[in-house]
């Protein structure tokens, strides 16, 4: 199951932009409403796959398992939009 941020999401933006070069995401995929949700979801289901920032993790620690990947920064100074 593919967990993502909302549209407004900064973090989804980013992700679908950079990482999927603009691709859209799953049509399937469950669309949450804070990432306290996703968090949530992801920690309950052994199917489950999401996307948080760091921060986020960090504050949660333990809750989930994360994925290495090379580190990707979004600029402080770039919005996003959904």
């Amino acid at each position: 199951m593919v967990v993502v941020p909302p549209p407004s999401s900064g973090t989804r933006a980013f992700i679908r932009d950079t990482v999927m070069q603009g691709a859209a995401f799953a049509e399937n995929a469950y669309v949450t409403v804070t990432d306290r949700e996703a968090i949530d979801i992801v920690a309950k289901s052994p199917i489950a796959i999401g996307m948080l920032s760091e921060g986020f993790v960090r504050m949660n620690k333990g809750k989930v398992k994360v994925v290495k990947t090379p580190p990707l920064k979004r600029p402080a100074q770039h919005h996003y939009p959904g």
